[in-house]
Order: C-alpha cells, then sequence, then structure tokens
C-alpha cells in the first residue's frame, strides 16, 4: 500500500503501461475542466455493473479534484440505442444537466432505456456513428469495462481511483 501512494513510483509504473492510441475521429463525452492538465479517460459501458460502481466514485473525484474526465461508451450487442440516446442527451444538454442524467442512470437498477426516452427525449436525433467509438476500442485492445487510463497510460491493476487522488498533485507537475 505504501508503494501504491509514492507519487515517483506510481508515475514510474504508470509510464511503462500501454499508451491510449487516439484518432481524430474519437467520440468522447466530457466531463470536469476540459482545460484540465490531469486527463482520465475511461471505456465504460452503461449496463455494466463496475461501471456504475466506478461512476459514483468519479462523481465524487470530479468535486474534489480538478480534471478532465473522459468517457468512451461501449455497447454490448442488442444495447446500442441506450448508447446513441446518451451521446445525443451528451450533445442536446448542458454539462451539469447531462451529468445529473448520467448519474441517475448509474444508480438507476432497472436501466430501462424506453422510461429514460420518456423522461428525457432526445429532441434532435443527430447522426451518430457508433462505429468510431466501436474502432476505438479496438485499436485499444478494450476487452472489458471499465477501462481506465491516466495522462494517455492505462491504468496499472495495482492502483485504484483513492491512489490516484494521492498521485494527482504530482501528476500535475
Amino acid at each position: 500500500m505504501r508503494l501504491q501512494n509514492n507519487p515517483k513510483i506510481f508515475e514510474a509504473v504508470l509510464r511503462t503501461q500501454k499508451k491510449l492510441v487516439e484518432t481524430e475521429d474519437d467520440i468522447f463525452v466530457f466531463l470536469g475542466n476540459r482545460e484540465s492538465t490531469i486527463q482520465i479517460t475511461i471505456f465504460t459501458n452503461l449496463y455494466c455493473n463496475p461501471c456504475s460502481k466506478l461512476h459514483q466514485k468519479i462523481e465524487k473525484l470530479l468535486l474534489e479534484k480538478d480534471i478532465c474526465l473522459r468517457l468512451s461508451f461501449l455497447s454490448f450487442e442488442g444495447k446500442e440505442n441506450a448508447t446513441l440516446y446518451f451521446l445525443r442527451l451528451y450533445q442536446q444538454y448542458k454539462q451539469e444537466d447531462f451529468e445529473k442524467i448520467l448519474s441517475e442512470w448509474y444508480v438507476d437498477k432497472e436501466k430501462n432505456i424506453k422510461k429514460w426516452e420518456s423522461a428525457y427525449p432526445v429532441l434532435v436525433k443527430e447522426d451518430i456513428a457508433l462505429s468510431k467509438v466501436e474502432s476505438l476500442a479496438q485499436l485499444n485492445q478494450i476487452n472489458q469495462t471499465p477501462t481506465i487510463f491516466v495522462q494517455g497510460f492505462l491504468l496499472p491493476e495495482m492502483y485504484s481511483l483513492e491512489n490516484l487522488k494521492i498521485n494527482f498533485d504530482y501528476l500535475i507537475k
């Protein structure tokens, strides 16, 4: 545990991890401060229980630290409608309103997309190419959610969000 809280060791281990490969066509949902020097990218799924638990921790982190959080929503077979729906909501709502809606989704046990579409209708059904989201995941060999990248590097398995909070100040330098 002590080694995990050492910022120099954290950075050294982080820099040995797989680097996130990005393209100009990537589709992300941004939460927090887009201008922050600390960038966390999470490949997540709207129906994934570990993703729901992680999102609740991320909410607290966004309140405590100045970070840029980028979410990439991956879909399970047959669940693409929910991904499209939330990407469209992101385009339609102000960031703080979208964050509230997304938080409500992640604590909802039922996750009935029809119910959500009634509560928060999408006014503009802009075309969004989900294939770009899937291509980014394939390019980076993402095969499970959630998958977290910090400063463009895969978060090592030995670290958690709690460790990140301790090491954030060092990441700013």
